[in-house]
């Protein structure tokens, strides 16, 4: 990789800024390490004089000591002096290539993360989870000595597949510059007549060639104009000689990539960056690259999407990082979707009220249409409890050491091993897939309010939370009951957000207009909240008639309060096509309330249910729960031919 490139205002690339500045290191000494089982843990090397992530010697690793390195980073990038000790420079390199940049402080805050979350193992183990652990033998065979490299692979066990198990044996000898290993793979299964039987394949697999390719991230959002290194690539196994690597763009009039991964923006869209590997380029590995206006954010990525917290407990949201990097302002607003559970200040620390579930977004002040959502869960005493069921089962495993040397000695074991499978129980939830709006437009005098009735779809989704945004404040606002208001004269975008599913939206054309503009009666095909008819007692509540609406009806609403009390009311009769609509007052005796509106066609007595609505009246707000006008008219023959 390339480390004399450089992005020019490194700081504003926080932690996704993927440019490498050189640090002078002093040679780095063995690692060393004991599991002490805490959080806080560090690691060592042998002579015991500095802790790996620990930066500003405090026994801890946490934010601050990334925070640290962005700041060395930032005085070093800009032609400054840098300030870290050795032991420090040692410390701060993380990923151990001789170099200390964001990449580094990316993955203490990674492991920071790990921890608050309950995760238990030091940082080294942390970042050394992918490739397996090797042991090394010395077997000797008529005089000639091979070097034996047996690597245990561990394979998930399904209850519901035959038991599968893996053993590796790789056997080179000093006469052979071919290394190969044996992947011995047994099958268990139970037959119909209770006999176990056991199938044995063997792979070969050559380790002088690159298997496998890991990239420590699959997108990269880079300004028109700009450059960033696509992602730090690890080839496998490590004992392959050549890595050279085999960079490609789909599309270079999109961006262009170099032969060391060094991605330039060229105008806006999306394409896809290939890494292969140049000694095996059936391995690969892909980034999207997200080529954008560089100056404005346009992406948001958080180190978490769900925090689980007991009450009374503080702690960061979670960590930001604003795309593109050449974006001037990164500026953040924070806020929960019930401040009564959780609250958030404007750096995100998070304050855990009351136990129950929120939302707490962080939208981009430069560009208020992006955000991303964290999932709070607030406890009392004790962690959601999580159930588990236990599966045992019997898996045979065979070991097969062979050598590459004239003779070949071959030693079989069968080991009866129990492996028990521990299967969390989770309980079903049903996504939001899709938003309906009984408004798509508004055109609405300043000062003035609107609403568009939301209706989350499927009808049981288990979180039906709402999340709205204005991309102009300065023209209309929007409360977090999706209440639009006109402040001035202009033209804005207002969105809905499914809190359950953030990629699921629904938006808003809004058109705020002089206050003394006149605005007609919108043309919908749903149930809204008419809001100068209704008043601090009664909801004004409209439902619009399909066009080919035709005979008399009358219409029926069964209200339930909140105490389960219940009550009914009925329309005058309505003569349709004459009449285009019925808006009837409707209230409760408690603020909140469920209504279930029927029609009923005179001329023959059918009835349908029309749909059911939640509605509150302070702060006044209306979701829909259910709704069909025209298959409602057209099951009781309401409808013209």
């Amino acid at each position: 990789m390339k480390t004399e490139k450089i992005i020019a205002s490194v700081m504003s690339a926080a932690l996704s800024i993927t440019a490498v500045i050189p640090v002078e290191l002093s040679e780095i000494n063995a690692y060393s390490f004991s599991l002490s089982g805490d959080s806080s843990m560090t690691f060592v090397n042998e002579d015991n004089d500095y802790a790996l992530g620990d930066v500003n010697g405090d026994g801890n690793i946490e934010a601050s000591d990334a925070s640290k390195i962005l700041a060395e980073y930032s005085i070093i990038s800009t032609g400054g002096k840098g300030t870290f000790t050795e032991n420090q420079k040692k410390s701060a390199d993380v990923d151990n290539n001789g170099i200390i940049n964001s990449s580094d402080a990316s993955l203490i805050l990674s492991y920071y993360s790990y921890t608050l979350t309950g995760g238990t193992l030091d940082i080294f183990s942390y970042l050394n989870q992918q490739p397996p652990a090797t042991t090394t033998t010395s077997t000797v065979t008529n005089n000639t000595t091979a070097n034996t490299t047996t690597t245990t692979v561990q394979t998930n066990i399904s209850t519901t597949n035959p038991i599968t198990s893996s053993t590796v044996s790789t056997a080179t000898s000093e006469e052979n510059t071919t290394v190969t290993t044996t992947v011995t793979t047994s099958s268990v299964s139970t037959t119909d007549s209770g006999t176990t039987e056991t199938v044995t394949t063997t792979v070969s697999v050559n380790l002088n060639k690159v298997s496998d390719i890991h990239i420590d991230q699959s997108e990269v959002f880079i300004g028109i104009g700009y450059g960033a290194l696509a992602a730090n690539v690890t080839m496998f196994p490590e004992s392959a000689p050549d890595k050279s690597e085999i960079w490609t763009s789909s599309d270079e009039s999109i961006a262009t990539v170099d032969n060391e991964g060094w991605v330039i923006g060229k105008k806006e869209g999306d394409c896809k960056i290939t890494v292969k590997s140049a000694d095996n380029p059936t391995v690969s590995a892909e980034i999207t690259a997200h080529i954008v206006e560089p100056s404005t954010v346009s992406a948001i990525r958080l180190s978490r999407n769900e925090l689980s917290i007991q009450k009374g407990k503080e702690e960061y949201a979670a960590f930001v990082t604003m795309f593109p990097s050449s974006a001037l302002n990164k500026g953040e607003k924070w806020y929960s979707s019930n401040d009564e559970i959780a609250t958030v200040n404007n750096e995100g620390w998070l304050v855990a009220k009351k136990a129950g579930a929120c939302a707490v977004t962080v939208q981009s002040v430069d560009n208020p249409a992006v955000l991303a959502v964290i999932l709070v869960t607030v406890y009392d005493n004790e962690p959601p409890a999580t159930t588990y069921t236990t599966t045992e089962s019997t898996t045979n495993t065979t070991t097969t050491t062979e050598s590459t040397t004239n003779t070949t000695t071959t030693t079989e074991s069968t080991t009866n091993t129990t492996t028990t499978t521990t299967t969390p129980i989770t309980t079903t939830t049903v996504t939001v897939s899709e938003i309906k709006l009984s408004k798509y437009e508004m055109t609405i005098p300043v000062g003035k309010e609107d609403i568009s009735i939301v209706t989350m779809l499927p009808y049981d989704a288990t979180n039906k939370d709402e999340i709205w945004i204005s991309s102009d404040e300065k023209i209309a606002t929007v409360n977090k009951y999706g209440w639009v208001k006109g402040i001035s004269v202009g033209e804005c975008i207002v969105t809905v957000y499914s809190v359950s599913n953030p990629e699921v939206k629904a938006e808003i054309a809004v058109k705020i207009v002089d206050a003394n503009t006149e605005v007609p009666e919108p043309d919908i095909n749903f149930s809204y909240i008419v809001s100068d008819k209704s008043d601090s007692k009664n909801i004004a509540f409209c439902t619009p008639f399909p066009k080919n609406a035709s005979g008399s009806f009358v219409v029926d609403y069964v209200i339930t309060d909140s105490n389960g009390n219940v009550s009914t009311l009925q329309s005058s009769t309505i003569s349709a096509p004459e009449t285009k609509s019925v808006i009837t007052m409707l209230t409760a005796d408690t603020s909140d309330f469920t209504v279930e509106e029927y029609i009923t066609n005179l001329a023959t007595n059918q009835r349908a249910k029309i749909g059911k609505y939640k509605l509150c009246l302070s702060p006044r707000d209306t979701n829909s729960i259910e709704e069909d006008i025209y298959s409602a008219f057209s099951s009781i023959n309401g409808l013209s031919q």
